[in-house]
């Protein structure tokens, strides 16, 4: 009689601990750790103006940079605020990058003279959070 409740008990914590086993998942969830999440950014651009005065994306990932004109002929380049020399991305319509950037806000300008009196104004920020 002890000898089948012995046994009965070791089946019951074998189960249970087989059981629990199999339901444990790692920090990162089901995905696998080689996978990427893809990030996207599209700007496009009018006569004198982009579709949007803000954008924002994540820091320190891999994001491509799409271009699209919608009226006019443009294209945009993306540089710090702080250092007016240091272009990190030109593209064209049709065209992207790949950029991954620091926390920060960044300028985009129109890259084309477009004409007067609007291509000097021709500019949105990028927040990268």
């Amino acid at each position: 009689m002890m000898k089948k409740y012995l046994i009965k008990i070791t089946a019951i914590m074998i189960s249970i601990f087989v059981l629990s086993a199999c339901g444990t998942t790692n920090d990162e969830g089901s995905a696998s750790s080689d996978q990427k999440e893809s990030h996207e950014l599209t700007v496009s651009g009018s006569n004198w103006e982009f579709d949007q005065e803000t954008y924002t994306i994540p820091a320190n990932v891999d994001v491509t940079f799409n271009y699209e004109d919608t009226a006019g002929v443009h294209g945009v380049k993306l540089r710090p605020y702080d250092d007016k020399d240091n272009i990190i991305a030109k593209v064209m319509d049709g065209d992207s990058a790949t950029i991954n950037l620091e926390p920060g806000t960044y300028e985009i300008r129109c890259l084309t003279f477009c004409g007067d009196p609007g291509h000097k104004e021709m500019r949105s920020q990028l927040v990268v959070e």
